[in-house]
């Protein structure tokens, strides 16, 4: 499948790798096991073809408010705000915590330090969002953020990219509007754009689910999951409307 051959007139080996203990071997590796190996983890097909879909839709991101006439605002990542009362969590001092300034309360003095006051990784750019949108109409942000509780399961992340969208005058039918057709411009700039990529790991994802127990076996392919998305509007209900719907989805266990 290759669209280059090379002929080579000399070779020369610069470094031998042991067959016996390379990490990567010519199998199916799992995700965890990959990612022990972070240096090596690229180099494998379903790494580099996570990565290539993740730039894509970076892209596509950015196309889709570029093309909306949004205005890109780079929120601080260290910063005194508290968004959403989660802000502690990772704090940023230049002060030495074994031995820090404090005051006649006992409390530490931040003044000595680098801001003057407490910082901490930001949790949140929403706050600079919504003062740029009022000036600017429509706006987002995107870049790392930082939040994590006392808790550690596999679809909790301390650190990740996200992207928040503000506009001035929206109401709430607005923005549901603007999150349906982002969402959905973005799997349809990914079908279009990395349809190897998804091939490959919708294959991955077969293979997976023939392991599973039958009751938990999904029901639709990657590409049928997506396509779906596309093809029917969202269902937009109240919270109370979801818990009930969760609630009769889900059977009654005790405890």
């Amino acid at each position: 499948g290759q669209s280059i051959e090379i002929t080579a007139d000399n070779i020369e080996i610069f470094g031998l790798c042991d067959a016996e203990v390379y990490p990567l071997q010519p199998k199916k590796h799992s995700l965890e096991f990959l990612r022990e190996i972070a240096h090596l983890r690229f180099r494998t097909n379903a790494f580099s073809a996570i990565s290539r879909v993740k730039q894509t839709l970076f892209y596509g991101i950015h196309k889709f408010f570029n093309d909306r006439h949004f205005v890109n605002v780079h929120s601080p990542i260290i910063t005194g705000s508290d968004a959403e009362g989660a802000g502690e969590m990772f704090q940023v001092t230049t002060l030495d915590m074994n031995n820090p300034p404090r005051n006649e309360d006992g409390s530490i003095n931040y003044c000595e330090d680098f801001f003057a006051k407490a910082t901490n990784l930001t949790v949140s750019g929403q706050l600079q969002a919504e003062l740029a949108a009022l000036a600017l109409g429509g706006v987002y942000t995107f870049g790392p953020t930082f939040r994590a509780e006392k808790s550690n399961t596999t679809r909790h992340l301390a650190e990740f990219w996200m992207m928040e969208p503000e506009v001035a005058f929206n109401d709430l039918n607005d923005n549901m509007d603007l999150a349906e057709d982002m969402l959905k411009y973005l799997i349809a700039y990914a079908l279009e754009n990395c349809e190897e990529d998804i091939a490959f790991l919708e294959q991955r994802l077969i293979e997976e689910e023939k392991v599973k127990p039958q009751a938990e076996r999904s029901e639709m392919s990657l590409t049928e999951k997506l396509k779906f998305c596309l093809e029917n509007p969202f269902e937009r209900l109240t919270y109370t409307e979801a818990i009930e719907v969760l609630k009769n989805s889900t059977p009654n266990k005790k405890g």
